[in-house]
C-alpha cells in the first residue's frame, strides 16, 4: 500500500473484535515459521490465516481508499494536488 500510494501519508490498520495480530503477506504465510504459521496462536487465533488473507485486505483497502475520493454529496471533487485536504 505504501509502495502504491506514498510512503510518507500511508497507514494501514485496523481491528477486528478485539483481536490484534500480525498479518502475514503471502511470501512469509508460505515461508511458514512464527509469523506465517505459529504467530497468530499468541494473540488468540484458533488457526493461521489462509492465503487470501493478503488479497482480501488489500482489495478492501483500495476499495475504501477509492470510496474516500469519491466527493460527498453537495461538496465539490477533490483536485487532486492536496489543497482540497
Amino acid at each position: 500500500m505504501k509502495a502504491l500510494h506514498g510512503w510518507e501519508t500511508t497507514w494501514v490498520c485496523g481491528d477486528n473484535n478485539d483481536l490484534l495480530s500480525y498479518v502475514p503477506s503471502l511470501r512469509v504465510l508460505r515461508e511458514g515459521g512464527y509469523e506465517g504459521t505459529t504467530g497468530m496462536y499468541e494473540y488468540g487465533h484458533r488457526a493461521p490465516y489462509t492465503e487470501e488473507v493478503e488479497s482480501v485486505i488489500l482489495g478492501e483497502v483500495e476499495r475504501l481508499r477509492q470510496k474516500s475520493l469519491e466527493p460527498s454529496p453537495g461538496t465539490a471533487p477533490p483536485t487532486g494536488d492536496g489543497a482540497d485536504r
